[in-house]
C-alpha cells in the first residue's frame, strides 16, 4: 500500500527534476542567443569564444544526463505506483 507521504515524495523529486531540466535547455538558448544564433538549432552549436563553447559543451552534457535520468524517473516511478495499492491517507 502507497501512502499519501510516499506518493508526494515521488512526484515532487519528479517536479524538482524537470524544473532543473527546464532551467538547463533554457541556460543553452540564451547562451546561443547571446551569442548571435538561433538557439533552437543543434547545428548552432560551435561557438567562437573557447569559454562560450566550453559552458555550452557543459550545459549539453548536463541536458543529456538529465533526459536520461527523466526517462529513468519516470519508468521506475510510474512502475513503482502502478504496481502499488492504491493511495491511503494517513
Amino acid at each position: 500500500m502507497i501512502s499519501f507521504y510516499i506518493y508526494a515524495v515521488v512526484t515532487s523529486g519528479y517536479e524538482d527534476l524537470v524544473k532543473a531540466g527546464v532551467r538547463l535547455k533554457c541556460q543553452r538558448y540564451s547562451l546561443l542567443r547571446a551569442c548571435g544564433k538561433s538557439g533552437n538549432r543543434k547545428e548552432d552549436s560551435k561557438l567562437q569564444s573557447r569559454g562560450e563553447q566550453f559552458v555550452l559543451e557543459c550545459l549539453d552534457r548536463q541536458i543529456m544526463a538529465y533526459e536520461e535520468e527523466k526517462d529513468h524517473y519516470e519508468k521506475e516511478s510510474i512502475s513503482y505506483l502502478n504496481a502499488s495499492s492504491p493511495c491511503v491517507i494517513m
